[in-house]
């Protein structure tokens, strides 16, 4: 059993699109999601009508991208968590549940995946010859071990010029995950970039402040100020955690990750794609 007592909507609005997914496409109704939250998740039933309506305010912004029917009574999901990019994130959003508390949880293979599925949704961010790295440390891309190594690769792939500033070892990343960009075929200088920071962690607010402009400045020299951005698995309803997070960069919550990974529903060239059906299975098992 968890306790989802004390959690806002947008938790228990995650916890229900969790157990609809759990249902093989078959529809769940009010009064069934109100049996199971008293007895699994410690929830009162008069909550779960008011996170229905944020579930229909997701609809009407996602519309044909959100992988769920609902009414006033039921949902059911109309999409697989394998061909849905929505169900992968909502998977590896803390809090969702059982799929975050199960014996299958890993927190690195989670964050590993989450890196890869924005990667894959930031590829067409600047439209036609976007180009994307991933900058994590530790490395699966390729990239160099050492920090100031890592920035003269990453130098290289993006004909961004060095900067002359000492690159100490002990960044690893510079609290950059993903690198994107734009290049022209005039090979000119004066693109435009974006780092991103990826977490799933529950505490992600400040989490956009790992990345300082001041010191990338120092060591890419970029002629235009990159653009910054913060992704989450999760979504984010409350008007004070936008704002907060809004005058430092660019939030890239689930809706809006979404909407930029439109069109695309292959990703078996994904490390790991199959760890969130694990996550689906357990919670399958426990709940039936």
């Amino acid at each position: 059993m968890i306790d989802l007592s004390s959690e806002n909507s947008s938790t228990v609005a995650d916890w229900i699109e969790v157990l609809a997914a759990s249902q093989s496409g078959r529809p769940l109704s009010m009064h069934k999601i109100q049996e199971i939250s008293s007895s699994f998740a410690n929830l009162g039933q008069n909550v779960i009508p008011f996170a229905f309506r944020l579930l229909e305010k997701r609809k009407q912004i996602l519309k044909d991208l959100y992988p769920f029917i609902i009414d006033d009574s039921y949902i059911v999901t109309r999409d697989s968590v394998e061909t849905s990019f929505y169900l992968q994130l909502l998977f590896l959003t803390p809090k969702t549940g059982l799929s975050t508390s199960g014996a299958n949880w890993n927190l690195e293979k989670a964050s590993q995946l989450f890196e890869d599925l924005t990667e894959k949704a930031l590829s067409n961010f600047f439209g036609y010859s976007t180009h994307t790295a991933n900058f994590g440390f530790p490395s699966r891309s390729g990239r160099p071990a050492e920090f100031g190594a890592a920035v003269e690769w990453l130098s290289q792939k993006t004909n961004i010029r060095l900067g002359n500033a000492f690159r100490p070892p002990r960044k690893k990343d510079g609290g950059v995950d993903i690198f994107v960009w734009k290049s022209f075929l005039d090979n000119q200088p004066g693109i435009p970039v974006m780092l991103v920071q990826c977490t799933i962690k529950e505490d992600f607010i400040n989490k956009i402040g790992d990345i300082d402009l001041r010191l990338w400045a120092n060591w890419l020299s970029s002629d235009i100020e990159p653009l910054v951005a913060l992704a989450i698995p999760g979504t984010v309803s409350k008007d004070e955690i936008w704002s907060e997070i809004t005058t430092r960069g660019i939030l890239l919550d689930r809706m809006r990750l979404t909407e930029l990974a439109s069109g695309i529903n292959d990703f078996s060239d994904i490390e790991n794609i199959d760890y969130v059906g694990k996550l689906v299975a357990e919670i399958v098992e426990h709940i039936h």
